[in-house]
């Protein structure tokens, strides 16, 4: 008994300890239950990959073995003159029943557009049989005169070529081409100043000249002065202004940062000279404040040659 009251009732305090524990008992079973829950599930799932790899390779080699989707045509079209298709052919490094579904378009697709004639490449997969490759090449805009080392010692004139891209591109094959495809290379602008050290097939010149030109050539196809004047010489030697020159002998000299512009005066002071019955001989357009001119009489200059809208395409296809 206690000095105030009734003595304590130990069985009471027991039982509420009691009862704890036995809530908490259920609470670490179900947990036991979910881990092991887990570790079951894991182990499940790491059999099924296991069984799903090797089924799938067994699925692909039976595949391979009864040929279902075994190489028998390629089918081959290029819209150029460079390369024929059974050069692209062995550049994709493809055979006669190789199977379709392990062809790796994407390698195929990039070991052609390594060479520098080729701007774009497409491959396409057409089952069971059949994989098709279409190459589309670079359309040449100037051609650019140069000398290139040939046998031990000595050189040779070369001609090489840049697109609108300003990408160098080699000079045209050895074998003979068309007279169309001759013709049109040769009327195509000529491009000076440039090292030979510049020119390697593949690169992309982007140079504040190499940049200039190719904004005069973009912008005079849509002039009216393309349909009177033809460009037979652009010269990028000075490091301040290009120098043109005229299938007509004109010579006109531009600012590389005013090559629109300068455009445009041009062709004013060409319709001023044809109103006085005189055509420019020499035109300076890099002066901003006036235009240092020189005149031919009209009947000295020599009529435009026709020009050559666009070179020939030989659309080879090969299957």
């Amino acid at each position: 008994m206690g000095l105030w009251g009734k003595p304590k009732n130990r069985r009471a305090g027991r039982g509420s300890v009691l009862d704890v524990k036995m809530r908490v008992r259920p609470v670490r079973q179900a947990r036991r239950h979910r881990v092991v829950f887990a570790l079951l599930v894991a182990m499940l799932a790491v059999v099924a990959a296991g069984l799903g790899q090797r089924g799938w390779q067994w699925a692909r080699q039976r595949l391979m073995d009864i040929g279902l989707f075994a190489l028998t045509s390629l089918e081959i079209a290029t819209d150029g003159i460079w390369l024929k298709p059974e050069q692209i052919r062995q550049l994709a490094g493809i055979r006669e029943g190789d199977n379709l579904l392990l062809i790796d378009m994407t390698q195929v697709r990039r070991e052609i557009e390594l060479i520098a004639q080729v701007e774009s490449v497409s491959v396409e997969r057409v089952l069971p049989h059949v994989l098709r490759i279409q190459v589309k090449e670079r359309d040449p805009i100037l051609q650019i005169q140069a000398i290139q080392p040939e046998g031990e010692a000595g050189v040779a004139p070369a001609v090489f070529y840049l697109d609108r891209a300003g990408v160098i591109m080699p000079p045209l094959p050895t074998l003979p081409s068309s007279p169309a495809v001759v013709r049109a290379f040769d009327a195509l602008p000529i491009l000076r100043g440039l090292n030979n050290a510049d020119l390697r097939p593949g690169a992309a010149l982007e140079s504040r000249p190499v940049r200039a030109v190719l904004e005069l050539l973009a912008t005079f196809e849509s002039s009216p002065l393309a349909r009177e004047v033809g460009l037979a010489v652009i010269d990028i030697s000075s490091p301040d202004v290009l120098r043109v020159t005229t299938d007509g002998g004109a010579e006109i000299t531009l600012a590389y940062d005013r090559v629109a512009s300068g455009l445009d005066r041009w062709r004013l002071v060409r319709q001023a000279g044809q109103r006085l019955d005189k055509a420019v001989a020499f035109l300076d357009l890099a002066v901003t404040n006036n235009c240092p001119v020189l005149w031919f009489e009209s009947s000295a200059v020599p009529p435009l040659k026709p020009r050559t809208e666009k070179l020939p395409r030989l659309r080879r296809k090969h299957v």
